[in-house]
């Protein structure tokens, strides 16, 4: 035994020791556990040795560092020529506290606040139901599911989530977890090692039917009845369904919405732009630039008619074009709502979500598309004038486009022949 030569198999005392300096990891001084000059000394030092000819230099690093895997783990998958236990980046991988905050961190570099905070606000119910310790690889899919099915405090009775809230919920731990799932991945395309985290348990969840999304909108007629009723022409209700339906502007939009900066009587412009102080507000996907939903919209006649008259009476306030009575802040997502129920009632409408025939605010910026659309505009302007994308206006809007094809195959033919006449 005395006259064999093994690389790295040292002494110490009587026990045995390896002793290495390798490439990219260093030095290596551990002891390997037995006495000096054994067999199973020789053994583990060219286990060792076998590791390093193979390039599996990360399994030695580990075993040096964090004492995992163990030397007898190491002799065993070399003696069976079985390494896959080995190649793990991490035993337990990340906990559920690391990955969020990672995730935040990158959220609030590339996303707007709102959308930051909704995503916190999510991540701080998974931690206090999932706990912050929890590693990410040994959540499954029954467990996101009780996650997303939990009775909450915040919702009437008690109930769980609407499908709503589960499906955004489910989208964003699905993103914590890919995250680090390609982080895995790629440290072991750079080490040669295996992943520890390769399923994401939240793709697979099951969460409550979505209500199929109606696009209610008005009729002109319909539209001619709601803004000349009593109950609603020259009041604020007529203003806010104005600039909803003529301008096609969002709640958010219609609530944050500034005397002369905003609503430029003037210049004959709505202008939907970000704003700072005591009630910041940015527009819907804005974030550290200019989106779709910046935007300045020409006002109509028919509209100019009816915000003149809103200024005129003295409703608009101080700050706010649109505010609640005694008050000139923006205005409240209860008071629009009950702005617009009246004005629909009012025209002979129901108000609500339940019938399919009803209508709610959301319909009036509904119907500023749907009008746009079945008039024949381009698809490019009306999502610049109502704040969207054309993919997203013609995928909604597609089936109120005008059967153009007699008057497109016309238009080939006349260019394709020569016009006897000239």
């Amino acid at each position: 035994m005395a006259g064999i030569h093994v690389p790295g198999l040292t002494r110490r005392k009587h026990r045995a020791q390896y002793e290495r300096v390798l490439p990219k990891i260093g030095r290596v001084s551990k002891a390997l556990e037995c006495d000096y000059g054994t067999p199973e000394s020789i053994e583990r030092a060219q286990a060792l040795n076998t590791l390093e000819a193979r390039g599996d230099l990360h399994v030695i690093a580990r075993w040096r560092d964090e004492g995992t895997p163990h030397i007898t783990e190491i002799v065993r998958a070399v003696r069976e020529g079985d390494y896959r236990n080995l190649q793990l980046v991490s035993i337990e991988g990340p906990t559920l506290q690391r990955a969020v905050h990672e995730f935040l961190e990158r959220a609030r570099n590339t996303l707007n606040p709102r959308s930051a905070d909704q995503y916190e606000a999510t991540l701080n119910q998974a931690l206090e139901d999932l706990g912050p310790d929890t590693p990410l690889a040994s959540v499954t899919t029954r467990q996101a599911e009780a996650f997303l099915y939990a009775p909450r405090e915040t919702t009437k009775n008690g109930d769980p989530w609407s499908a709503s809230t589960q499906g955004d919920a489910k989208t964003v731990l699905g993103a914590v977890w890919q995250l680090q799932i390609d982080r895995q991945r790629e440290e072991a395309n750079r080490t040669g090692a295996a992943p520890n985290l390769t399923l994401n348990p939240w793709p697979k969840a099951k969460t409550r039917k979505r209500r199929k999304t109606r696009h209610a909108w008005l009729q002109p007629e319909e539209w001619r009845i709601l803004i000349v009723h009593p109950m609603v022409a020259g009041t604020p209700t007529a203003a806010l369904a104005g600039l909803a339906t003529l301008a096609g502007l969002r709640r958010g939009e219609l609530c944050h919405l500034r005397p002369e900066l905003d609503v430029d009587l003037e210049a004959g412009l709505i202008r939907v732009q970000p704003r700072g102080g005591e009630h910041a507000w940015a527009p819907k996907g804005y974030s550290d630039g200019i989106l779709n939903s910046v935007r300045e919209i020409p006002i109509v006649p028919a509209l100019r008619d009816i915000l003149e008259e809103h200024v005129h009476r003295g409703y608009a306030g101080k700050r706010y074009f649109l505010h609640g009575q005694w008050s000139d802040k923006p205005l409240g997502e209860t008071t629009a709502n009950a702005w617009a129920k009246e004005a629909l009632e009012a025209a002979g409408l129901t108000y609500g979500r339940d019938e399919e025939d009803s209508f709610t605010l959301h319909s009036f910026r509904h119907t500023f598309f749907t009008w746009l659309v079945s008039a024949g505009i381009p698809i490019p302007t009306v999502a610049r004038l109502g704040g969207n994308t054309p993919a997203v206006v013609l995928s909604t809007y597609a089936h109120h486009v005008p059967d153009d094809q007699t008057r497109a195959l016309v238009a080939l033919q006349e260019r394709a022949v020569e016009d006897p006449d000239q």
